[in-house]
């Protein structure tokens, strides 16, 4: 019949005729008590003929006791931190020893350099015990305050058993007197039963048949229940197949215990993942050490498990969050990094390829800022769920922020394969969906490099793809494009654009020229339109249009804008004073500088600082700022109608905005495209679509300004129509400002 008796809890008597050896215990709780420190290594020195000799030595692994060690401080120790603690009976702790602190002129520092330490007096009633000093040479400020107290009580107890054993051993054989003895020892069990009890490590001690004979509260919570004395101890230090070390599953007859209890060998630091009886799984730190006899016969082991579940979940949660998207669950560039090294590693190996692509969602941006965040941030799930299904197990995708992922397609054949997964991830995207009642359309870009024919790296296999995808815009959004050298010239030729252009102000690189704009009747100059001019050091003068893209997408147009509306308002300001006070000039003005925080500020601020009328500024906009209706942008160009300043739109014709549309803006003229100026009388629809645009404006009171003019018979046509203004090289090239001043001298005014 099985038995249900359960073994005694620490601080229980126990059995008549049990033994006890408490030596194994002690250095037990000493390494636990490092262990739970923070410390690497741990002395326990006792007082001895008023001297302090070395009593334990303990890291978290192993201990020794020392029983007949010399009056003396051995081994070397700061010497001068514990003459202080002694003599002020107080406890030192230094938590960060890489920073000055009073102790720093001991020779033990500037040796062994340790990072932090602790350094407790230790008492028995009134009477000194010694000192235990916890040290750390790898970290610093390992040591935690709120564990103090109870760490010097648990230092405290163990030192006084190792004084009562060292005060049994040395008193003579004679003098010992059986009773004593039994006793003492009998004290010195006691002490360490209720040492045990007070650990918040699990302790379990067996006999050399494995079964568990004492435990301690730490043991029942660990485990879930209180063990009974048939228990063999493999079920609660791994064993029975439900046990794990290292993510492996391990057989009964191979666990640590029953390694113990048949070699005598420790073992020492096992991670061991366990099934409670309630179904929890737990994670837990084992060490076990064997137990012998005063002959050396092994008569058991005792097991000592530190629960580090919370430690490890936390871990994990760490890992997690440095390794992958916190909205989408997709990995983040570190992780992208170290798969797509893998794929190439094994690439390498078997000599295949492997491709990157690299996709931006178009238009994601005004769905973010029509509808929200939490509408944007839903599609990107939503996004990032689809392209999942796009790729094999092997393969991979990332997130790198905003709306950018990255693909990595492992071991494909060639171009054709990637450019499959391309086209089904276009497919896919183009599905619609529907967040929150709104049928939301995505498209994307998609560029696509091969490892090795593109890079044969992480580094530049992203790069060829990043140039690809923007060769994709470019080419109308919704496609993919493969890397070519052409693009990878091209995208060399951009970054040096950039890099010059971000200098160009500073190096004063940057200058106006002025275009005529003429009175079709009176072929008197009215106004001129400020064109900007690069002259790079040591290259040709390049006009706007062949930087002034790379200016609006990285934002330099901001100071560049500024700079040239600040530029034109003084140059105004220079021919009103030289006798041409009706002159007007015409500004570009970007969507980017209209939507920028403060520009209503900052054109007065121009006109204030150049001194000129508001009324004798034009500022030419963009349809796109007219086809993004909103309470916004209206209202801006609402005030600055009532700053005085004039508004016109500029290239009308090649955007997407009507003339009923534009009577609801400020507007005083239009700027017909020079596209369809160019075909007149000789293309029969920009002929009829230029007659229409004039006589339109005309009934909506607004002036026609026509650009690029270039004969006498597109002038001719122009002022027969009812066009007011005209600008083109028929009048004049675009000059300096003081070259223009010659011109209205020159011309009727």
């Amino acid at each position: 019949m099985e038995s249900t008796k359960s073994p005694p809890q620490f601080g229980q008597q126990a059995d008549p005729g049990e033994s006890c050896v408490p030596e194994p215990l002690i250095q037990t709780l000493l390494c636990a008590l490092v262990d739970i420190a923070g410390a690497e290594c741990g002395y326990l020195l006792l007082v001895q003929e008023d001297a302090l000799t070395l009593g334990a030595k303990a890291s978290p692994d192993a201990c020794e006791l020392y029983f007949d060690a010399p009056p003396q401080v051995t081994p070397a120790l700061p010497r001068s931190l514990l003459e202080h603690v002694r003599e002020n009976d107080t406890q030192v702790l230094l938590s960060d020893l890489t920073t000055p602190h009073p102790f720093a002129d001991d020779p033990y520092f500037s040796t062994h350099r340790p990072k932090s330490l602790l350094c407790l007096p230790i008492h028995r009633k009134t009477e000194p015990l010694g000192i235990f000093y916890l040290e750390n040479r790898s970290t610093s400020n390992t040591f935690d305050t709120e564990r103090l107290a109870r760490m010097q009580s648990l230092a405290t107890s163990v030192a006084a058993s190792l004084a009562t054993i060292r005060q049994l051993r040395s008193q003579s054989q004679a003098e010992q007197a059986t009773a004593q003895i039994s006793a003492a020892l009998s004290a010195s069990e006691q002490t360490m039963r209720e040492l045990v009890e007070m650990l918040p490590a699990a302790v379990y001690v067996c006999d050399a048949q494995g079964r568990i004979e004492s435990f301690n509260r730490s043991a029942v919570e660990l485990w879930g229940r209180a063990p009974h004395r048939d228990d063999p101890a493999e079920r609660f230090c791994g064993g029975y197949g439900r046990y794990t070390l290292g993510g492996v599953f391990v057989p009964r007859n191979a666990t640590p215990m029953a390694e113990v209890l048949r070699s005598g060998v420790p073992a020492t630091n096992r991670e061991l993942v366990y099934e409670r009886p309630d179904g929890s799984r737990r994670t837990a730190i084992l060490n076990i050490i064997a137990r012998r006899d005063s002959h050396g016969v092994l008569t058991g082991a005792i097991s000592c498990l530190t629960d580090i579940t919370e430690r490890r979940e936390a871990e994990e949660r760490i890992h997690y969050m440095a390794h992958y998207d916190a909205l989408t669950g997709l990995p983040n560039r570190i992780l992208l990094q170290d798969r797509m090294n893998q794929a190439i590693t094994v690439a390498q190996r078997s000599g295949g390829k492997v491709a990157v692509l690299f996709l931006d969602l178009d238009n994601f941006k005004h769905i973010n800022d029509s509808l929200g965040h939490l509408v944007g941030d839903r599609l990107l799930r939503m996004v990032a769920n689809r392209l999942r299904q796009c790729l094999r197990g092997i393969d991979s995708v990332a997130r790198l922020g905003g709306d950018e992922f990255v693909l990595t397609l492992a071991a494909v054949a060639g171009p054709r394969d990637a450019s499959s997964v391309a086209q089904k991830i276009l497919a896919t995207l183009n599905e619609p969906c529907l967040i929150d009642g709104n049928l939301l359309h995505i498209d994307g870009s998609i560029g696509i490099s091969l490892y090795p024919d593109d890079g044969i790296d992480v580094e530049s296999l992203m790069r060829a793809a990043d140039t690809a995808m923007y060769h994709a815009k470019r080419r109308g959004r919704s496609n993919y494009q493969f890397f070519t050298a052409a693009l990878n010239v091209a995208a060399q030729q951009r970054f040096d654009v950039e890099s010059r252009l971000r200098q160009a102000l500073a190096r004063h690189e940057l200058t106006l020229h002025f275009q005529p704009q003429i009175d079709l009747h009176s072929g008197r100059i009215v106004s001129a339109e400020a064109l900007l001019r690069w002259s790079p050091d040591g290259k040709p003068t390049v006009s706007c249009g062949s930087f002034i893209a790379i200016a609006e997408e990285t934002g330099l147009i901001l100071p560049i804008g500024n700079w040239v509306l600040r530029q034109a308002c003084h140059q105004l300001r220079r021919w009103h004073e030289s006798g041409f006070e009706r002159m007007q000039i015409a500004v570009n003005l970007s969507a980017r500088q209209f939507y920028q925080p403060g520009f209503l500020r900052m054109v007065n601020d121009a006109l204030t600082e150049a001194g000129v009328s508001p009324s004798a500024l034009e500022l030419e906009i963009t349809e796109s700022i007219l086809m993004q209706r909103s309470s916004d942008n209206i209202a801006t160009l609402g005030q600055l109608k009532a700053m005085g300043i004039k508004l016109s739109v500029d290239d009308f014709g090649t955007g997407y905005s009507s003339l009923a549309y534009l009577q609801r803006f400020p507007l005083h003229a239009l700027k017909i495209d020079q596209s369809f100026v160019r075909g007149i009388g000789t293309d029969s629809n920009d002929t009829a679509l230029v007659i229409a645009i004039i006589a339109m404006a005309n009934s909506l009171r607004l002036q026609v300004v026509a650009e690029g003019v270039e004969t006498d018979e597109q002038a001719a046509f122009l002022r027969e129509q009812g066009c007011a203004i005209g600008q083109g090289f028929h009048f004049g090239k675009a000059v300096t400002g003081d070259r223009m001043l010659e011109l209205l001298r020159s011309t009727p005014h």
